[in-house]
């Protein structure tokens, strides 16, 4: 038996849930008696089945105490390189007031596992009044977002553009350090605190993100 404990995307470090009451599943790894992501993706819950034999009788199928944690994951592929018009979902790893650093993630739905860099500049944040854009009012380190690849860039990184209405942040902690929810295109709450952050708010569509269940060599990996 199997469920989704929540319909948000999990990325590598975020913590799910505290270890006291499931184990670490595919995807998951346990630290300081907490359960993280080591995978893009769903957490799911799995309760497995056991079944008691005693002398001559088999008793029903039960629950074992111990439910599973683990990781939906997108699509995975060794050998994914960014190219131009792909979709990425990244993490602003730096901001200035001319542009964003970030570290790509996966590249059209597929994890990579090379090490990329990305870069949105100033003017390609949004389509319109570019020259009153502000980097810090569009993304904070941390912020996993989607854009897409419009220049291989230089050696050191991609250029990506978030000025379309389905790019831009997708993920946001607060300065309290809790998840935030898009409340406009250009703001994000807290849910405890209900403070108002600005930031650069993608409108998710389903083809953007695409999970799939991970492949059974994958699971004994």
């Amino acid at each position: 038996m199997e469920s989704i404990i929540s319909e948000d995307t999990y990325i590598p470090g975020e913590k799910i849930c505290s270890a006291n009451h499931a184990r670490s599943g595919y995807g998951t790894y346990v630290r300081d008696g907490y359960i993280y992501a080591s995978l893009i993706g769903r957490a799911k819950i799995e309760r497995e089945l056991s079944t008691k034999s005693t002398e001559n009788k088999t008793s029903p199928q039960q629950l074992t105490s111990m439910p599973i944690v683990s990781i939906k994951t997108i699509r995975e592929n060794p050998v994914v390189i960014p190219h131009i018009g792909s979709l990425v979902i990244a993490k602003i790893t730096n901001v200035n007031p001319r542009y964003a650093k970030c570290s790509i993630l996966s590249v059209n739905n597929t994890i990579v596992k090379e090490k990329f860099s990305g870069q949105i500049n100033r003017k390609d944040v949004r389509a319109t009044e570019k020259d009153k854009i502000e980097i810090g009012k569009s993304f904070r380190c941390g912020d996993v977002i989607i854009a897409r690849v419009i220049s291989l860039g230089d050696l050191n990184s991609y250029f990506l553009s978030c000025a379309e209405n389905e790019l831009g942040v997708v993920i946001a902690h607060s300065e309290a350090g809790h998840r935030m929810v898009p409340v406009s295109w250009n703001e994000m709450q807290c849910p405890l605190t209900l403070q108002k952050e600005f930031r650069k708010v993608a409108k998710v569509q389903p083809e953007f993100i695409h999970y799939v269940e991970p492949k059974e060599e994958q699971m004994q990996q």
